[in-house]
């Protein structure tokens, strides 16, 4: 066993560069679970409590941005994008948005299956501020709780690039991903490993996430190197309807 480095050193440093193909279908019991639910969310338990957040209001049919911060949130930009299942835009809306401390801010009463959308469709939510993401949530949708037609999507491409560094006494991690393919990337779970062991605990950025066609997004990870027994960190990456 090589030992670790004390400090960030190059020796303490691994980048892997990887291509998985994820399959969007269901299989087995679960899918007839899946397919009677009206509506998921990405919307990992970190971002259902962010102090920020923008999210969808079933109930009421409406975006909403929700500070529960101490301070306004002042010029930043909403966006809404509403998309076919195989991942065409049919609706988007951008908004400058400030919104007081302790408060809710409705956003846009959206209707989104008057968007004429037959079957599942997908809502992406942002909000973003001089060109940083600040809070982000993504919805799969379907009007009468059919989500069949996900099992007939094709396979997608994931592009994963990660570097790991030794800082102290953590492992950080800084991983870009890319959907490289031609369909969406659906509920996306990272699982960091050592060896044949799973890490526990870990921080994760966001572990909960779907990609559409073309889009990216950068995901920071950080675990203690001591729950690493000794080894080097290495990250794969499956979708939770597989």
């Amino acid at each position: 066993m090589n030992p670790l480095p004390s400090d960030e050193t190059d020796a303490g440093t691994m980048k892997e560069s990887s291509e998985t193909q994820l399959s969007n279908a269901p299989s087995g019991s679960a899918a007839s679970e899946r397919d009677s639910v009206r509506s998921r969310s990405d919307e990992h338990p970190a971002k259902a409590s962010a102090p920020i957040r923008i999210q969808w209001n079933p109930v009421l049919e409406t975006v909403e941005v929700v500070n529960n911060s101490y301070g306004d949130v002042i010029g930043a930009v909403a966006e809404i994008g509403v998309y076919t299942y195989d991942g065409k835009l049919v609706f988007s809306r951008s908004d400058e948005v400030s919104v007081a401390d302790d408060s809710t801010l409705p956003l846009a009463q959206l209707a989104v299956d008057s968007t004429k959308i037959s079957g599942p469709h997908y809502l992406k939510l942002t909000l973003s501020k001089s060109g940083e993401t600040i809070a982000d949530n993504f919805y799969i949708h379907s009007a009468d709780g059919d989500l069949k037609v996900l099992k007939t999507l094709p396979k997608t491409t994931v592009d994963m690039q990660y570097l790991f560094r030794r800082v102290g006494d953590e492992w950080v991690g800084d991983v870009q991903f890319e959907n490289t393919g031609s369909t969406p990337a659906l509920m996306l779970q990272l699982d960091l490993r050592a060896g044949e062991q799973q890490v526990l605990p870990v921080l994760y950025e966001d572990n909960w996430f779907s990609l559409l066609p073309g889009e990216s997004k950068s995901v920071t990870i950080r675990c203690k190197v001591l729950d690493t027994h000794g080894r080097q960190p290495e990250l794969k990456v499956s979708s939770l309807l597989n």
